[in-house]
């Protein structure tokens, strides 16, 4: 989605900011947010998510990292 260009409508949907209400205890977490957060996880925050989409090899591997890790937390909650 990253690699089609500021002009597509999914990029644009993407960047825009939802106009949403909000709670009163925290703000909602955009897309953008949640991209920056996973890439804390694996030791990444300094990396544009938007840069790192544009090589495919390197976006896979973050994104096959970042689900493992999803994947185990999910496991630890069943099994406690």
């Amino acid at each position: 989605m990253a690699r089609g260009g500021k002009t597509r409508n999914t990029v644009r949907l993407v960047d825009k900011t939802h106009e949403e209400k909000r709670t009163l205890r925290r703000p909602m977490r955009r897309w953008e947010d949640n991209k920056k957060i996973d890439l804390k996880s694996i030791g990444q925050q300094g990396v544009e998510w938007s840069n790192l989409a544009q090589n495919g090899d390197e976006w896979r591997a973050v994104v096959s990292t970042v689900m493992n890790i999803w994947v185990q937390k999910i496991a630890r909650n069943f099994t406690s």
